[in-house]
């Protein structure tokens, strides 16, 4: 009966923290709904959890995720704003609770997830892809200014789905594009086809090009893939694949705003800059100013970090941070910092470096421990692929409530024997 709960917890967790948004308020506060519902589930699934502790053995993943969870907390007691780093920046939301939800949706997806849930939670799931797809397509169209941040007057930062930002719409589509794609190549089924279609262009709507650079590496793995496994019928729908995307692509490029052509044309002629000058400090949208302040924030608090998600503090208390590069990156764009845009520089200026070692440590164990049987077990490598693709936009791009809660859900599925025999029993066979 606890595990029939915890499934259903964790499958209304991963419907909703994606679709959860509210019409921004004077504070453009819209986040609300999803915070609300990521901790009310993480409280449940705790309570369910320590209710199901017969049931608990710790693998060397769960002592790493234990010691990791340890040093959220130290580093949360030791943070300059306590209240911030349990509860997050506002907006974003990304603190000790919300981490600790994290690591119990793993755990509870790795040990108690039902297989009998997981085909209906899979068909549940591509609704809800289904609708973010459509939503975000129409608004690359629909320039009205009402109704944000579902709707709203049409910027040149690109579709946001229902996450508000396009840069988060490209973290979803990363999780889901590998996953659809490689699903209809590997089973042949239409409604995969169908999906990934309205992801790839959803892929080019958002403009988002860490996504984009994830997409093309998960691209050539997929080829590889298809090499190694030398069936003529992989090839033929590889084939409709291309021919297909190739339409979508047409079709945006010549029917929207200019923008995606744009958008890839500055990024040829960027790393093209970057190839004969250089990288400077406004390569990557400002990023490489933004990775070299939060670079030297971390070399002053390299063991704990500032605290969870007060990097926007840590940097503002830095007198020398604020008086030199802080503010002449805000007075040349207008733009505060609360977040590294790389995820892996995000932990290791706001836990610390040890913490983001040990979450390294934590991601390489999975990597390594499925790339063995990646090109043998179809459902191993359509996992490890998403979660290939998050970890390399991760790398552009931050976290948010609305998409990692999928990530961390992904990491446990992979882990767990049972899901992974269900999904190629009934989820990948023809």
């Amino acid at each position: 009966m606890k595990d029939k709960l915890l499934s259903i917890i964790i499958i209304i967790l991963s419907i909703l923290t994606p679709i959860a948004i509210l019409p921004k308020t004077i504070n453009n506060d819209s986040y609300i709904p999803k915070i609300a519902v990521l901790i009310f589930c993480g409280a449940v699934l705790l309570i369910l959890t320590l209710m199901n502790y017969k049931k608990l053995y710790f693998d060397k993943l769960d002592i790493l995720l234990i010691v990791f969870a340890i040093l959220i907390f130290i580093s949360t007691c030791f943070s300059s704003q306590i209240k911030i780093s349990i509860i997050g920046t506002p907006t974003r939301y990304e603190g000790m609770l919300s981490l600790y939800t994290y690591i119990l949706i793993f755990l509870c997806a790795k040990k108690f997830f039902k297989k009998e849930y997981f085909k209906n939670y899979c068909k549940i799931m591509y609704v809800v892809v289904m609708l973010i797809c459509i939503l975000s397509i129409c608004q690359y169209y629909i320039t009205t200014i009402y109704y944000p941040p579902l709707f709203a007057k049409y910027r040149a930062s690109g579709s946001a789905g229902t996450f508000g930002n396009s840069n988060f719409l490209g973290s979803f589509v990363s999780i889901f594009l590998p996953i659809l794609t490689s699903m209809y190549i590997i089973n042949g089924k239409k409604t995969n086809l169908l999906l990934s279609i309205l992801l790839f262009m959803a892929l080019l709507v958002c403009l988002a090009r860490s996504s984009w650079v994830a997409s093309i590496i998960c691209l050539c793995i997929l080829i590889i893939f298809l090499l190694y496994k030398r069936k003529k019928e992989y090839f033929i729908r590889f084939l409709i694949v291309a021919i297909t995307f190739s339409m979508a692509f047409t079709i945006i490029n010549y029917t929207g705003k200019e923008n995606t052509k744009q958008q890839s044309t500055k990024m040829v002629n960027e790393i093209k800059q970057i190839t004969t000058t250089g990288i400077t400090n406004k390569n990557g949208s400002g990023r490489i100013a933004i990775w070299k302040m939060v670079f030297k924030l971390t070399l002053r608090h390299p063991i704990l970090g500032v605290g969870p998600d007060n990097l926007k503090y840590g940097l503002f208390e830095d007198e020398e941070i604020k008086r030199n590069e802080l503010l002449d990156f805000y007075l040349s764009s207008g733009v505060s910092i609360d977040k590294a845009h790389n995820e892996y520089l995000q932990l290791a200026a706001t836990l610390g470096i040890p913490a983001l070692l040990v979450y390294l440590a934590f991601l390489g164990i999975i990597i390594i421990k499925n790339l063995k049987l990646s090109f043998k077990n179809n459902a191993i490598f359509v996992l490890l692929l998403s979660i290939a693709s998050y970890l390399i936009q991760a790398f552009f791009n931050i976290s948010t409530i609305g998409i990692a809660p999928l990530f961390w859900l992904i990491l446990g599925f992979i882990n767990n024997e049972e899901i992974v025999k269900e999904m190629n029993e009934k989820i990948l066979d023809k």
